[in-house]
């Protein structure tokens, strides 16, 4: 009897991404390699636009639940990157980690603050910043993309949206960057503790910001 082995889809090595100091050609290989490709134990990648938006809206997919022994490998693998510290009860309650009603909820909340109108209000704004970093980099004759633009650009739209007062926003952003690393595929003891830190900061922080909101009426997504 003749038999065909079945050839696997290429496999996705999360390495590459942090060996690399310029990923771009790796992100190009993997989408001419196909929709879908192994990343791991029970893990797939979808790495073309396409497919990612047709998933995105497919109601049959979710999030892990971290509870329960269906799901033990999934909280292990946090647990391995990120340890079980405050970065890691973070990632289990932010919006993309919700599913069904919570994530419902949380949406409904972000949409009202992140509407159209709001948005349209902020293009000005946005233009001002864009402007005035730009002269900022002309005037120099030296332009470092990302921290010249790609930073503080969206930590200043940002700030402008959650209410958060300009002489705080560099400390707020700094401890942002901090709490980014848990986001990468693998992260560093020291970054680790860092991003330990920088929720325990930054959860300090709204709490203060929300105790003073109470007190005064305000519009922002806080």
């Amino acid at each position: 009897m003749n038999t065909t082995r079945a050839t696997l889809p290429p496999r996705l090595d999360p390495f590459a991404l942090i060996r690399d100091n310029e990923p771009y050609g790796v992100y190009a290989e993997l989408r001419r390699a196909g929709p879908l490709l192994r990343g791991g134990p029970g893990l797939w990648v979808a790495p073309r636009y396409r497919e990612v938006a047709d998933l995105l809206r497919d109601p049959r997919l979710g999030q892990f639940q971290f509870q329960g022994s269906p799901v033990e490998a999934a909280d292990s693998n946090l647990e391995g990157s990120i340890g079980h510290g405050p970065a890691k009860s973070f990632m289990q309650r932010i919006c993309v980690a919700a599913n069904g009603d919570d994530h419902v909820r949380v949406r409904k909340v972000l949409a009202r603050g992140l509407a159209p109108q709001v948005l349209r209000q902020l293009r000005q704004q946005i233009e001002v910043h864009v402007d005035e970093l730009l002269a900022k980099s002309i005037e120099g004759g030296l332009v470092e993309a990302v921290s010249d633009w790609a930073y503080p650009i969206p930590l200043r739209v940002l700030s402008s949206l959650l209410g958060i007062p300009l002489v705080e926003m560099d400390l707020v952003g700094r401890q942002a960057l901090k709490l980014s690393r848990v986001f990468a595929p693998t992260i560093a003891a020291a970054e680790r503790k860092a991003a330990d830190d920088a929720v325990s900061w930054l959860r300090d922080y709204v709490r203060r910001e929300l105790d003073a909101r109470r007190r005064r009426e305000t519009d922002d997504v806080l």
